[in-house]
């Protein structure tokens, strides 16, 4: 659960940064793609993470079966 929390606050920051570059419209050096579309998958798989940690923690945390 500590985990899933702390992939949480992650996120959280993660998704202020994509927020940075989508306001001040950086775009990359060579292709002159937007950044924050590059960026975007990180607060995303992070998001995607922390929900997997929560799925998990509470399935150990309901099991009966002691495994």
């Amino acid at each position: 659960m500590i985990t899933a929390l702390a992939l949480l606050v992650v996120t959280y920051y993660c998704y202020q940064y994509v927020l940075f570059l989508f306001e001040n419209g950086r775009v990359s050096n060579s292709l002159r793609v937007p950044m924050y579309l590059l960026m975007l998958c990180a607060p995303i798989g992070l998001l995607l993470m922390s929900v997997q940690f929560f799925a998990t923690a509470l399935v150990n945390l309901t099991r009966k079966d002691g495994a």
